[in-house]
């Protein structure tokens, strides 16, 4: 069982409260004692934006989730909409906070002892608030992303590179303790890895050669989606996009430690849009703003790294199509892919009777709505497809489709946490009824990604949902 949440939870009405550690701990005490095996987040990379998919650096930790309680630091930060959280604001504070930490503290950083990928992020973020723009657009030596080169011409960076990597240990060890307690109460975490970074990242820029760009340095190729079986339509993202079918042995050793990175918290894994890695990836011309279809490296993808992290759970974000060779790759290599039943389109999401053993059954996932929403939204004829199956349906006998949409959102559960998948998922939003969306794909909006919980942790009603676990045996 798997309880999703990129909602900003609380444990207290602290305004200033966005996705702390500590609030976290709460819930996998609630999700444990409900059943719950697995607690996913989405990505918990540094950003340049609410969207935890607009990423800086996959070998990152976002600062915006510090846990200042454990640091025995009070705060206090307004936000002028209770339910909203000011992303920019809460991260430039706990970075305060951590400076004054680290100038108190005076840590002993020695640089040569981290990961490149990580000094490369630190020495990224550095010269990203010196010169304010683009990193193509930097002076000299500094656009090159030669980050040993540039240490050692220009060692009056060492103090703000050694703070940089001063936060990353205080998020990683912060991440590790959570995990290590989730552990104990029989929970592990899904982290989410997303497929690309932001072209105006510490990846591109310290990785050049992986990715399409121009002999300048500038985006030849950016990323997107245009799948004609996808609901949201053609997507335009404007990540950098790998270069698989050019480079596939590089990319893969570099997906491979950057995965290493994640499996440092948790043995679970998701793969974000893993059409692009097990059918195809497409690429859009800047200029031209034109899109084509490139073969996705399929086995010589997930060959090498099922062989690198054998004991590691893969989960395959692959809605969007119904292609039986996509199923078997996965299958051969282990890998869950998913079904989401607000695909209704699509016969192999819709019959949840069908569901193959090696998949995960989601009622919702970040980028469609919660199941309340997504009912009100439905045709008559849509919403007797799964009626038809629920309980209520045959226990009162009648055609006419009577529910409302508590007792929906609780039958639809049931449904699919009775599925023959062997991961049930639940949306944390669908537990609470709370109609909001986390984000809204291909829709610039003020809300998208910054939604905070309305219901502190502890006043969350878990009791019908643990039912549903025991009546399904999934505990």
């Amino acid at each position: 069982m798997d309880i999703n949440s990129p909602l900003y939870l609380r444990t207290n009405n602290d305004k200033s409260s966005c996705g702390d550690i500590s609030d976290m701990y709460l819930l996998v005490d609630r999700s444990a004692q409900a059943g719950f095996h697995l607690i996913q987040f989405t990505p918990i990379q540094d950003t340049v934006n609410p969207s935890p998919f607009m990423g800086i650096s996959l070998f990152s930790f976002n600062p915006i989730f510090l846990d200042t309680r454990s640091l025995g630091i009070e705060r206090r930060l307004r936000h002028n909409r209770p339910n909203i959280v000011d992303y920019r604001g809460s991260v430039r504070q706990k970075r305060q906070i951590l400076k004054r930490l680290y100038e108190s503290q005076h840590p002993d950083i020695k640089i040569p002892l981290y990961d490149r990928q990580i000094v490369a992020y630190a020495v990224f973020k550095v010269l990203k608030n010196r010169f304010k723009r683009a990193w193509v657009n930097w002076p000299g030596i500094f656009s090159s992303g030669d980050v040993d080169r540039i240490l050692a011409k220009h060692q009056g960076l060492y103090e703000r590179v050694k703070f940089e990597l001063f936060i990353q240990d205080i998020m990683a060890k912060q991440w590790k303790d959570l995990a290590n307690y989730a552990r104990k109460k029989g929970i592990r975490f899904v982290m989410d890895k997303p497929i690309y970074p932001i072209y105006d990242s510490a990846e591109v820029w310290a990785n050049q050669g992986l990715f399409y760009l121009n002999p300048d340095g500038t985006l030849k190729c950016e990323s997107g989606c245009d799948n004609p079986r996808d609901p949201f339509g053609r997507q335009k993202w404007g990540h950098a996009v790998f270069r698989f079918k050019e480079k596939p042995e590089e990319v893969v050793a570099y997906y491979i430690e950057s995965i290493r990175h994640l499996v440092s918290i948790s043995p679970v894994v998701r793969f974000d849009h893993a059409l692009a890695l097990s059918w195809k990836y497409y690429l859009i011309d800047k200029k031209t703003d034109k899109g084509r279809h490139i073969e996705a490296l399929k086995s010589c993808f997930f060959g090498p790294v099922r062989k690198a992290f054998p004991d590691v759970l893969f989960v395959a974000d692959d809605l969007g199509h119904s292609s039986k060779k996509i199923d078997k790759l996965l299958r051969d290599h282990g890998v869950f892919g998913i079904r989401c039943l607000q695909w209704v389109h699509t016969t192999r999401h819709r019959e949840i009777e069908k569901y193959p053993r090696l998949s995960i059954a989601a009622t919702s996932t970040h980028d469609t709505d919660s199941l309340g929403a997504w009912w009100k939204k439905l045709s008559h004829d849509e919403r007797r497809v799964y009626f038809k199956k629920m309980t209520i349906s045959r226990r009162l006998r009648c055609k006419k489709i009577r529910i409302s949409l508590d007792q929906m959102t609780k039958e639809t559960i049931s449904l699919m946490f009775n599925s023959r998948s062997q991961i049930a998922t639940v949306g944390l939003r669908d537990l609470l009824g709370d109609l909001r969306r986390y984000n809204n794909p291909g829709h610039k909006n003020r809300t998208n990604w910054r939604i905070r919980s309305t219901v502190l942790i502890g006043e969350m009603d878990f009791s019908f949902i643990e039912s549903i676990i025991k009546n399904s045996k999934r505990n």
